[in-house]
């Protein structure tokens, strides 16, 4: 869930490589990264076993954004995706139609709350989705029994600031992709709501290509994941090297 208020999430960078290294140094490494993201839920207990898509998934807008950023943005996003990992995990023309799918919608705050409620019911799970977009730029809900994503709802609030509606794109429909928890101690991560970090980077896409590596199934628990990751992070591309400690 997008909490950051473009004018006080703001991060000093040190100028030159030193100021790298000690914002790397700072931050965990890929495994406990990937702990942390991919385990558990945003204000929600239980929820501790991987989630992802089984196919490539479908991205479809439920509103008109053709004035907004969000179109391109969202091309850029499944391009990089795509790209940094070598596997076709947003759907292009040519995947089923009837594949898995993330529904985004961009509305004022009170239609995304009447949406969630419309979807998820007027008491219960829908409330608490309507409450978490009350109070955020933007958030998401997802289906996944079993651990198997196959619908994910993601809000992005119309607040007239196209920035925040193109972070919005990044986040939340990359957290859609199964790394639904946010911790403040991901400093290199957009997945963090008191951080600096609005789009995709290098380590985020990182932990996108350890969660679609095929040795990581739909439910395994994290004491059945944490031994597999030496391997599977010695597989990622060589720019996940620098954060693999």
């Amino acid at each position: 869930m997008h909490l950051k208020l473009l004018a006080v999430a703001t991060l000093v960078l040190l100028a030159g490589c030193a100021g790298r290294t000690a914002m790397e140094a700072g931050s965990p490494g890929l495994a406990d990264g990937f702990r942390l993201t991919a385990f558990g839920n945003e204000f929600r207990a239980g929820f501790d076993f991987i989630r992802k898509f089984t196919a490539p998934v479908h991205v479809r807008l439920e509103t008109d954004v053709e004035k907004t950023p969000i179109p391109a943005e969202l091309a850029r996003l499944a391009a990089r995706v795509n790209g940094f990992t070598g596997r076709q995990i947003f759907a292009g023309p040519e995947n089923d139609s009837a594949g898995p799918e993330i529904l985004v919608g961009f509305r004022a705050r009170r239609d995304n709350m009447d949406r969630a409620r419309q979807v998820y019911g007027t008491s219960g799970r829908g409330q608490r989705v309507a409450r978490m977009i009350e109070f955020a730029s933007c958030a998401f809900e997802m289906n996944a029994p079993g651990g198997e994503l196959r619908v994910v709802h993601v809000f992005i609030n119309d607040n007239g600031n196209d920035t925040m509606h193109a972070n919005c794109v990044h986040e939340e429909v990359t957290q859609a992709l199964g790394l639904p928890n946010d911790n403040s101690s991901l400093s290199l991560s957009m997945f963090n709501d008191t951080g600096g970090v609005d789009r995709i980077g290098t380590y985020d896409l990182c932990l996108v290509a350890m969660l679609y590596d095929p040795r990581i199934r739909p439910g395994m628990t994290p004491d059945e994941v944490m031994p597999l990751l030496p391997a599977v992070i010695a597989d990622l591309p060589a720019d996940c090297r620098r954060y693999a400690r």
